[in-house]
């Protein structure tokens, strides 16, 4: 189950490196709610121990690294650009 967890956080910063180009900002407003739940499924496998935990707490880094870049941007762009 970790492994479907990392892959969640995978496809959540792919989606926020894309709503990092320009004019694109507001498609953080989607993709920050997808990477917090992608992070609390990470922390649900990672501590429930439900397989794959090193994958879980890879997952928990790398959704944290998506929601960091999808705040910045939208600080960037002052929540709409």
């Amino acid at each position: 189950m970790g492994l479907i967890s990392f892959i969640l956080s995978l496809i959540a910063i792919l989606l926020t490196i894309v709503a990092f180009f320009p004019l694109l900002g507001w498609l953080n407003w989607l993709f920050i709610p997808f990477s917090l739940i992608a992070l609390m499924v990470n922390i649900l496998f990672r501590y429930f121990n439900l397989g794959f935990a090193n994958l879980a707490k890879a997952g928990m880094l790398v959704s944290l690294v998506a929601l960091m870049v999808g705040f910045l941007r939208l600080a960037i762009g002052s929540g709409i650009f």
